[in-house]
């Protein structure tokens, strides 16, 4: 009788799970610093267009503006995270590697406004639509699935690819969107 789950199965998501909640558990460890130093990081993120602003190529996303903005990233990094990372493994790192430095570059370098863009929201797009197309040009149900939970429940993500009046990076989402 074979068991339920394949040994390789349970080895993948075990690895989902540390790399996905890693990640997001960095992300609460760097605002619990904030905290704690009675400091803010958020000149670390991404500044259009200047030389100071590539730094934040590299630690925008790991800065979140409060904790409301950290909690609403928190969910979707650890669902759509996890399926990543368990759905294709094979080409999870790379992808968020990609994703991570490919969604900065472009807020970057085209980026508007004299503010700094800081959050994961850009890999949480990046995600949602990579996950989104695997399923749709592989016929992977379980990827498709996954990215439209996260769309129901974040229904309005669609609209945070557009310019509004709200101090949100629509750049960082709109980037992480097409990457993805």
């Amino acid at each position: 009788m074979k068991p339920p789950f394949q040994v390789l199965e349970i080895v993948v998501f075990r690895r989902s799970l540390i790399y996905t909640l890693g990640f997001v558990g960095l992300l609460w460890l760097i605002k619990a610093v904030e905290w704690a130093g009675h400091v803010r990081f958020t000149t670390y993120g991404i500044l259009p267009q200047t030389l100071e602003g590539t730094l934040g190529i590299v630690f925008g996303p790991l800065i979140h503006s409060d904790a409301e903005h950290l909690l609403s990233n928190t969910f979707p990094l650890i669902t759509l995270g996890i399926g990543l990372f368990f759905l294709h493994y094979k080409v999870a790192k790379p992808v968020m590697v990609f994703l991570y430095l490919a969604t900065g570059f472009f807020v970057w370098l085209l980026g508007q406004g004299n503010a700094y863009h800081v959050g994961a929201s850009g890999i949480v797009y990046g995600m949602v639509s990579f996950l989104f197309f695997m399923g749709v040009f592989r016929k992977d149900i379980p990827s498709l699935a996954i990215s439209l939970i996260i769309i129901f429940l974040y229904n309005g993500m669609v609209l945070g690819i557009f310019p509004s009046d709200e101090p949100i990076s629509w750049e960082s989402h709109m980037a992480g969107a097409v990457l993805g």
